[in-house]
């Protein structure tokens, strides 16, 4: 596994793999779950922002590893009151992207479909957050918006993604049907992830 000296070969080895996997390369790579990337972004942070509520448990398993934990961290970490102290000091903190171009706000968002709460999201935003995100990000937020559990904050919240998302889904019938129908999407594209992980597992 040379590869895992190699920055983009590292990224898709800790999002793909499962953590007994990881585990085993620790010993051989000590500073594979804290060593930062070439560009400064943490694993840590590179994890929270990815997509999928499976990395949950891959999460705890970075954090155990005594990795320096940021500032927009906070936010997918569901340490909201931490963050906004450090927004109070630090204003500009608020909009302020990570080494991977992740704003608090996205950051926020990406983990409150994991912990099933959008109370960093709301922090994000009542500090004064943009409401807007770079169109490579946005393209990234379906999955998370559309599974927010406060629905008054999903409404708020579509209207960052890209029109082609469509009609809001809680608006009518046809809405409705959509949020169906993504949902359904969702769950075979996420079982079909699943799968070809068992499937790589000896």
């Amino acid at each position: 596994m040379k590869l895992l000296d190699k920055d983009w070969f590292r990224r898709h080895f800790l999002v793909t793999e499962e953590i007994e996997t990881i585990e085993k390369y620790l010993e051989k790579y000590p500073k594979l779950l804290t060593e930062k990337f070439d560009n400064g972004q943490s694993p840590l942070s590179f994890v929270l922002n990815y997509p999928g509520k499976r990395y949950r448990d891959l999460t705890e398993f970075v954090l155990s590893q005594e990795t320096e934990i940021g500032t927009n961290d906070l936010v997918g970490l569901g340490r909201c009151e931490e963050f906004k102290q450090i927004v109070e000091k630090d204003p500009d903190a608020i909009n302020r992207p990570d080494p991977d171009g992740n704003t608090p706000l996205f950051t926020a968002i990406m983990g409150s479909s994991r912990q099933e709460s959008g109370e960093c999201v709301k922090t994000v935003l009542e500090l004064g957050a943009e409401r807007r995100l770079p169109n490579i990000i946005r393209n990234s937020l379906g999955d998370e918006v559309s599974f927010q559990p406060d629905s008054e904050l999903v409404e708020e919240l579509l209207d960052l993604l890209p029109k082609k998302w469509g009609p809001k889904w809680y608006n009518d019938d046809v809405g409705i049907k959509n949020r169906m129908l993504f949902a359904e999407i969702y769950q075979i594209r996420y079982l079909r992830h699943e799968d070809s992980i068992e499937s790589r597992t000896p």
